[in-house]
């Protein structure tokens, strides 16, 4: 891809007197937000459809969202009108810009509402409005802390946004465009090339944990839907044979904090604020290195339902802390990761909130090796997740250093540090 710092510059500059934005073209104008948008608030649509703002996909409709909302039931007379071609100043728009409305609808009353003056090529905006820079100038207009961070549109309105020529706007965006489009495509075709190595991954993981590394062993049928033939010297026993259940609560004494996540179980630094912790952690469990933790709860909502544990600390009292017995502790781990990627587990699901109850889990059937063999399988998945992980890490660092550029020519593009446009739409 080209180099951004290489591309052809505008023949004079002049200083903005905007300190974010510092020289911009001599023939740019620069504008006071104000003056960019009329700020609109108007209620009583409730027949509208509700809205949500994303910062992936801009504002849509609520139901239109891939993840779960909250779904308003009352008090939609209260909510804000959002015309089309609206701009959204949203809770969260500091970390990732201000949303285009693609839809009308109503939204929370606490989301700012803009309307874009004319003189304004829409589209322009919108990449501004998403630039890194403009993000950086957002973020010196919140007010609040942590989890109560919003943007003070009074002081906001007040700073200054780069204008050129409305032609040249639409160069900007056309050039944009097209450049935008050839990293998107190259992202996703790198996506589905980390997705594949962590399908790959997932395959060598349960062929190993269910049909084990010798190829020439004799299998037999255990009928397990997803474990279907193991090797013949395999043999059966129950999780409650090679599981031990551990309840040893924190009360007074003070541990570091870990959470379940899809990366493992991780220490979780509470000087970030992030999430949302109980008023003490007196009901919290006591884990240490090599239990093996499980959530069975939730399941189908779950992104990892199984954790080895390496470190010292405490967990949710909610989840449910094991020791191992006649079995390779890592290998169980392994296991379990294949059975929950498959979410194999959904037979014992119960109830609404999909609860594993213990004594099922606990007489569920496992297929175990001998231990050397158990530790041999170990072994072999460590070495073939490893070579895997290798690529998937080379493949996420150039999908980063691509959305780099990205963000880094969107932003020289629509500040003026780049010239973009044919002669024709240039004014000198």
């Amino acid at each position: 891809m080209e180099d951004v710092s290489i591309m052809e510059k505008f023949y004079v500059y002049k200083d903005s007197g905007v300190k974010w934005l510092g020289n911009i073209p001599q023939h740019w104008e620069v504008r006071k937000i104000k003056y960019v948008f009329t700020e609109r608030s108007q209620k009583g649509f409730p027949k509208e459809p509700i809205l949500c703002s994303t910062q992936k996909y801009g504002v849509i409709p609520q139901h239109m969202y891939e993840n779960r909302v909250v779904v308003v039931n009352k008090g939609l007379e209260g909510l804000k009108l959002v015309r089309k071609g609206d701009f959204v100043i949203s809770l969260r728009s500091f970390q990732g810009g201000i949303e285009y409305a693609y839809y009308q609808g109503i939204i929370s009353a606490a989301y700012t509402i803009l309307n874009l003056n004319d003189n304004c090529y829409s589209n322009y905006i919108k990449y501004l409005m998403k630039s890194f820079d403009f993000i950086q100038l957002l973020q010196t207009c919140v007010t609040g802390i942590r989890e109560g961070q919003n943007i003070n549109y009074t002081l906001l309105r007040k700073s200054s946004l780069p204008l050129p020529p409305l032609a040249e706007q639409r160069a900007i965006v056309s050039y944009l465009d097209g450049k935008v489009g050839q990293i998107d495509t190259y992202v996703a075709k790198q996506t589905q090339q980390i997705e594949l190595l962590k399908e790959l991954k997932q395959a060598v993981i349960a062929n190993a944990v269910t049909k084990g590394i010798d190829n020439k062993a004799k299998l037999k049928q255990t009928g397990i839907s997803w474990i279907g033939h193991v090797p013949q010297h395999w043999e059966r026993c129950r999780c409650k044979d090679v599981l031990t259940e551990i309840k040893l609560l924190v009360g007074n004494g003070e541990y570091a904090l870990l959470s379940l996540t899809t990366n493992g179980v991780i220490v979780r630094d509470l000087s970030e604020g992030k999430g949302k912790f109980p008023k003490d952690f007196n009901t919290y469990k006591v884990v240490k290195p090599n239990d093996l933790v499980f959530c069975l709860f939730d399941v189908d909502e779950t992104p990892r339902t199984v954790g080895l544990v390496h470190n010292h600390g405490m967990l949710t009292g909610a989840y449910n802390v094991f020791e191992t017995k006649n079995v390779d502790t890592s290998f169980l781990y392994h296991y379990f990761i294949a059975l929950d990627n498959r979410k194999a587990l959904k037979p014992l699901y119960k109830g609404l909130r999909k609860v594993i109850p213990l004594p099922a889990f606990m007489s569920m059937p496992l297929y175990i090796p001998p231990l050397s063999e158990q530790r041999a399988i170990v072994s072999y998945i460590e070495a073939k997740t490893a070579s895997i992980n290798k690529l998937i890490d080379a493949y996420e660092q150039q999908v980063e250093r691509v959305k780099e550029y990205k963000q880094r020519l969107i932003s020289d593009a629509v500040t003026g540090k780049m010239n973009v446009t044919d002669e024709h739409t240039q004014t000198n």
